[in-house]
């Protein structure tokens, strides 16, 4: 018989631990059961982080070269063409600013390129040709090596590749100072005549190409009117004319010299009061320029108004 006694027995330590440790081990596999995450569960979805951001940034560095490719390379070349190709060629977002300077920048250091080499060879060529004449004794006596590479830096000169790379030089210049000070990308004058050309031919029903011209050749004949208008004719003080339409005040002005930024629907103000310009026209006479003002409820001060003085209050 065991002696029993008011003292319990304390449990083994292998028995604490199994007590202690077994849940634990044992919860993972019970969360999986239950469909609940449990600490498999974690280690795979820290693995799987790791490598979605591994892929993000093998992602992010080729989305840095192709923009690259793109901005310095692809870009540069694309911006050459006129706007309207360049909307149909391109899908994608493209930094045109960043890829009009470059080509801007290619193009001039290109045509500098180019200019050196033609020059040495065209001058070589030149003074070769110079000499051998000069020896063989067809050019005469009394001619100078020096006055033989003046000529060929003339002939060279007054050569149209000569012309053509300066011409290409000066267009990289202003294609680059365009994209980087005004962000406005131009392609290249060859291109765009091409391109219109080719858009007159296989759509002249939008062209438009007799009206286009009309007007053009409109404007430049009136253009050329009225600049000797101003050479043969003195200028005459403004000839301003109050009259009423219905409640309304009108002003009617007739110049004898076109008013620039006179355009409708300007805000003039004559004196305190203002008016809107609501349509100028051409006359004859010795004040052809006609401009018509009505006068406005409530005046309306800002920057672009047109300040006018009436011709007694000039004096």
């Amino acid at each position: 018989m065991r002696e029993v006694t008011g003292r319990q027995e304390m449990p083994s330590s292998n028995y604490v631990v199994a007590v202690c440790f077994v849940p634990l081990i044992a919860t993972p596999w019970r969360s999986q059961e239950a469909g609940s995450p449990g600490s498999v569960n974690l280690v795979y979805s820290v693995v799987e982080s790791e490598e979605r951001s591994e892929k993000a940034n093998f992602e992010s560095d080729g989305d840095s070269s192709l923009r690259f490719v793109w901005d310095f390379v692809i870009g540069p070349v694309l911006a050459l063409l006129p706007k309207r190709s360049r909307d149909r060629v391109v899908t994608r977002e493209v930094a045109w600013r960043r890829a009009g300077t470059t080509s801007g920048l290619y193009e001039a250091l290109g045509a500098v390129i180019a200019l050196v080499g033609w020059y040495l060879f065209e001058m070589d060529r030149l003074v070769g040709a110079g000499v051998e004449a000069w020896e063989s004794g067809r050019l005469g006596e009394g001619v100078t090596e020096h006055q033989i590479g003046a000529t060929a830096l003339t002939l060279l000169a007054l050569h149209p590749v000569t012309w053509l790379l300066f011409y290409f030089f000066f267009e990289g210049l202003v294609r680059l100072c365009s994209a980087a000070f005004t962000e406005n990308t131009l392609g290249s004058l060859p291109l765009y005549l091409s391109e219109r050309l080719l858009f007159w031919a296989w759509h002249p029903e939008q062209a438009r190409v007799g009206q286009t011209v009309r007007d053009k050749a409109a404007s430049f004949v009136g253009a050329i009117r009225e600049r000797a208008r101003e050479v043969t004719h003195k200028e005459l003080p403004d000839e301003v004319i109050d009259r009423r339409d219905g409640a309304d005040e009108i002003v009617e002005i007739r110049a004898s010299r076109r008013k620039q930024d006179w355009d409708p629907p300007r805000v003039v103000r004559v004196g305190e009061v203002y008016y809107r310009l609501e349509q100028s026209w051409t006359s004859k006479g010795e004040r052809p320029f006609r401009y018509q003002l009505r006068r406005l409820a409530a005046g309306v001060p800002g920057r672009t108004v047109i300040v006018y003085q009436r011709p007694e209050e000039e004096k």
